[in-house]
Parts: structure tokens; C-alpha cells; sequence
């Protein structure tokens, strides 16, 4: 493979990471002026949106959740080792590869707790909450 194509492949997948950056950072939200988004802001944007009674039912079990804030703060560390390596020189293509893997493992883990976090206690609510669990996000 000629070099060329080497770096358009290496910036086809900083750009997936990137975009998948964006879309974690979508999922759960983040408060102004910290540095880490947390799934805090976005699970109460979601609790509002509930009757009252299956609101509180969502904001307890994250609170309960310890698990999903390290797993947050574990990917972000794997993406700060993407673009660190982005960043070196000499560039390193499988240093790049395995930090990207590890950026996506990490983002696996986040995603699947936040499912299981609302799986779990979507059998707790209302059918009126589920209904508007299954609305989210809002359509704009």
C-alpha cells in the first residue's frame, strides 16, 4: 500500500473517532466548564421529559451507577491517547490503530451501560414513562 493511501486511511479513521467523539458527547451531555461531559445533564434532559414519578425512578438509578462515570472518564482517556499519538512524531500507524481500538472498546462500554441503566429500570416505570422513553430524543 502506497503512502498516500496509508495517510488517507489513517484520517479515515481519526475522522470515525472524531465523529464518534461527537456522538458519545451528544449522548450524554455535558455540564459548561468542566472538561468531561458528564451522563448526568443528559439523563435529567431525559427525566423531564417523564411523568414525575418515573423521572426520580431514572435519576436514582444513575445515581446508583457509579460504573458509567468511570467508564465516561475511561473513554475519554482513550481518545486524549488517540490524539496524542495523532499529535507525535514520528507517527506511528499501529500505535494509532490500537489507541482507536481502545477508543471504540471504550465507547462500547459506555454505550451498554447507559442501555442497561435505562433497561433496567424501564420495567419500574409507568407505561406513560415508557412511551416517552420511547420518544427520546426529542424530534426537532
Amino acid at each position: 500500500m502506497n503512502d498516500r493511501w496509508r495517510w488517507a486511511l489513517g484520517a479515515s479513521i481519526a475522522l470515525n473517532v472524531f465523529l464518534v467523539a461527537l456522538i458519545v458527547t451528544h449522548l450524554v451531555g455535558h455540564r459548561h466548564g468542566e472538561k468531561h461531559p458528564r451522563p448526568t445533564m443528559r439523563i435529567d434532559s431525559l427525566a423531564a421529559t417523564l411523568p414525575p414519578a418515573d423521572g426520580d425512578k431514572l435519576r436514582a438509578a444513575l445515581q446508583a451507577r457509579k460504573d458509567i462515570a468511570a467508564a465516561i472518564d475511561d473513554f475519554h482517556a482513550a481518545q486524549d491517547k488517540v490524539r496524542a499519538v495523532l499529535r507525535a512524531q514520528p507517527f506511528d500507524e499501529a500505535a494509532l490503530r490500537q489507541a482507536m481500538a481502545e477508543a471504540q472498546a471504550r465507547h462500547r462500554t459506555v454505550e451498554t451501560a447507559i442501555h442497561d441503566l435505562i433497561a433496567g429500570v424501564a420495567g419500574q416505570m409507568s407505561q406513560e414513562g415508557r412511551a416517552k422513553l420511547a420518544e427520546w430524543p426529542p424530534k426537532r
